[in-house]
């Protein structure tokens, strides 16, 4: 069985959701994930998860040395920018694999041996969308041309050295041509990963296996089941790699449960998280966590009217 290690340099605090990241990786030995930061561990973390400290000085140092000059790491965020060269600098800590990969924490695994099959495993770069490698999960082969691939980006010195994100590691913020238009379309204000990537399976340099297996939305009549199979379902019993909550969590009603023991079955809604008892009585909770929530809302409705007259 290949051997997988998704790197993810974590800065700042711990978000609320940790628990729930950390129980899904515990449902998944298939992965290894290791956290390079300068917080306390958790007081407990599945076998599979390992904690190394490392500053974000020092990482800025090992990008610098590594390019021959000295990039900007401005705030943690910025680190998104340098996910594709996670193999190079990182490569101490992943010599025994054979796939690293980046990822975010703002996610639930599902069953994750269901997508990576032997199959799949045999390319070269794996991504749970279908046209652009998603920052919330990508693995590349850990090879000397995977890990330098990022490098014939004609835009890696400008990216590195440039204090703002440039979504680098996936479209260059283009997301909505990259949802309407095929990617040799769009013009990109500056080069990506992606970019480069489909560049090099067009020719066929390397192999690899890009699809839609992530779930990043929830409709107002869906939701989803993770199940006591460790199984991600929606209503209809589609099954999906993760639910990557980037889009729920921006609202001020969805709520993050404060569970003692992380139950093997709840469910998720535009609301939040619920266990089956309280999903029973979902509309009322549901109700009651968009009416807490008003006075942030407004809040940042009129923050965001502000920021468009300015």
């Amino acid at each position: 069985m290949e051997r997988i290690c998704v790197i993810i340099p974590y800065y700042g605090r711990w978000p609320a959701y940790f628990d729930l990241f950390l129980h899904s990786c515990q449902r998944n030995p298939i992965l290894n994930v290791l956290f390079l930061t300068d917080l306390e561990p958790p007081a407990q973390a599945p076998d599979n998860v390992k904690f190394h400290f490392v500053t974000i000085d020092q990482i800025k140092k090992s990008i610098s040395e590594l390019l021959g000059y000295e990039a900007v790491i401005s705030r943690p965020y910025k680190l998104c920018d340098v996910k594709p060269a996670y193999g190079l600098i990182f490569q101490e800590y992943i010599r025994d694999f054979d796939f690293w990969g980046y990822g975010d924490v703002d996610l639930v695994y599902g069953d994750l041996s269901k997508w990576l099959t032997a199959d799949v495993l045999s390319n070269d770069v794996i991504s749970f969308r279908k046209k652009w490698l998603s920052g919330s999960l990508t693995l590349i082969r850990n090879t000397e041309e995977m890990n330098r691939l990022f490098l014939e980006s004609s835009d890696v010195r400008m990216v590195f050295q440039s204090a703002q994100y440039l979504g680098f590691d996936e479209v260059s913020g283009c997301w909505r041509e990259i949802r309407t238009m095929p990617i040799a379309q769009i013009s990109f204000p500056y080069d990506n990963f992606t970019r480069v990537v489909l560049h090099a399976l067009e020719t066929g340099r390397i192999k690899g296996y890009l699809n839609d297996h992530a779930r990043e939305v929830i409709p107002p009549d869906d939701y989803l089941m993770l199940n006591s199979d460790g199984e991600v379902v929606d209503r209809n019993g589609t099954e999906y790699a993760y639910y990557h909550f980037i889009t729920e969590k921006g609202k001020p009603y969805f709520r993050y449960p404060k569970w003692r023991e992380i139950p093997n079955h709840y469910v998720i809604n535009r609301t939040g998280f619920y266990t089956l008892s309280e999903f029973e009585n979902h509309r009322i909770i549901g109700m009651f966590r968009k009416v807490r929530a008003m006075p942030k809302d407004l809040l940042r409705r009129v923050y965001r009217r502000i920021r468009l007259l300015r």
